[in-house]
C-alpha cells in the first residue's frame, strides 16, 4: 500500500472499532494486549491494511450436503426446528431421486422387451413366409426370404452383442 492510498482524514480509533466489529477474535486479542492496540493507533497504514484484511472473506468447500456439527448446534439455536426440515428436505430429494432413477431402469428393461419380442415375431414370420412360399413352388423366392430373415436376425443380434461389449469397454477405459 502506497502512501497516497491511505485515508488520513479517517480517525484512527475509528478505524479500530470497525476491525473490532469485522473481526472479534482481533478484537479479543487486541483488548488483551493494549500495547498493540497503542503501536496500530500510530501507523495508520498497517490499520488500513488490517482493515482491508479483516474484511477478506473466506470461502470452505464441504463435501456433505449438511454443515458441520458445530454450525449446526448454532443454527438449531437460532431457528429451532430448521436442521430437520434441512434433513428431511434432503431425504425427500433422495427418495425421489430413486425413483426417478427406478423408472429410468424399469424404462430401459420395457423398451429392450419390446425389441426382443418385435424381433421374435418379425423372426418368425419371416421365417413362416419362407416355408409357406417354399412349400407352394416358389422355392427361390422362400429360401431368399427366409435366408435373408435369418441372416439379419443374426447379424442384429451379433452386432448388437458386439456394440454393447464395445461400450462397456469404453466405460471402462473412462473410470480408469
Amino acid at each position: 500500500m502506497k502512501e497516497q492510498d491511505v485515508d488520513v482524514s479517517i480517525n484512527p480509533q475509528d478505524v479500530l472499532d470497525e476491525i473490532g466489529r469485522e473481526s472479534p477474535a482481533l478484537k479479543e486479542t487486541l483488548d488483551k494486549n493494549p500495547a498493540l492496540e497503542g503501536d496500530l493507533l500510530k501507523d495508520p497504514e498497517v490499520l488500513q491494511r488490517l482493515l482491508v484484511l479483516s474484511r477478506t472473506s473466506h470461502t470452505e468447500i464441504r463435501s456433505s450436503h449438511y454443515p458441520p456439527a458445530d454450525e449446526m448446534i448454532k443454527v438449531e439455536t437460532i431457528h429451532p426446528g430448521y436442521i430437520s426440515h434441512l434433513m428431511d428436505m434432503h431425504k425427500n430429494a433422495l427418495e425421489n431421486n430413486n425413483k426417478m432413477s427406478n423408472k429410468g431402469m424399469e424404462y430401459v428393461f420395457k423398451e429392450r422387451m419390446f425389441g426382443q419380442v418385435c424381433g421374435l415375431v418379425l423372426g418368425v414370420l419371416g421365417v413362416s413366409a419362407g416355408v409357406y412360399l417354399g412349400l407352394n413352388d416358389h422355392d427361390v423366392l422362400g429360401g431368399v426370404i427366409g435366408g435373408s430373415t435369418v441372416i439379419a436376425l443374426v447379424t442384429v443380434f451379433v452386432t448388437g452383442k458386439v456394440s454393447r461389449v464395445d461400450r462397456s469397454s469404453e466405460q471402462n477405459d473412462q473410470e480408469n
